[in-house]
């Protein structure tokens, strides 16, 4: 079998997001037209089923070329805070080898933003977040807490 790295010479290995439903949590009922996605798959060590949030995004282009206004974007997060942080606490084992998980923060004005993590590290309040629009030179300037994380992306839906 002919190897088809070949045919992508120039590129290089970038951390990615981890995967956090894999294939054999979907299911596929063609002839009825429907996608069950089957949250008790979620690699997200969740004790109790996650809230669920299907929206779209606002026109700031900051994510482009990933999505961009009107994407539908399918976020999990936490039943609970106790919920909330096992999923945060599975987030930060991922990295930095599954460096690139989406997520919305909120700042304390309760603005919220769709970013994607760039580095996750601790200092004297503990641990934060660094997030970076996919269309954007810097970081994001905030240094974000646990509680400023309300969601994850699970997927989003063109």
């Amino acid at each position: 079998m002919e190897d088809i790295r070949r045919f992508f010479l120039g590129t290089r290995d970038l951390p990615s997001p981890a995967d956090i439903l894999d294939q054999k949590g979907i299911e596929v009922y063609q002839t009825q037209g429907i996608i069950t996605l089957r949250l008790n798959q979620l690699k997200v060590p969740f004790t109790k089923p996650p809230d669920i949030l299907i929206t779209d995004v606002q026109d700031t282009n900051s994510m482009d070329p990933a999505f961009d206004k009107d994407s539908t974007c399918i976020l999990i997060a936490g039943a609970d805070w106790t919920e909330h942080l096992k999923m945060l606490n599975w987030l930060a084992t991922q990295v930095p080898e599954r460096l690139g998980n989406v997520v919305v923060a909120q700042r304390s004005n309760g603005y919220q933003l769709i970013h994607r993590i760039v580095k996750v590290g601790s200092d004297n309040k503990g641990r934060y977040w660094k997030t970076r629009g996919d269309n954007c030179w810097t970081s994001d300037p905030d240094k974000w807490r646990d509680e400023d994380l309300k969601w994850l992306l699970l997927g989003v839906i063109y």
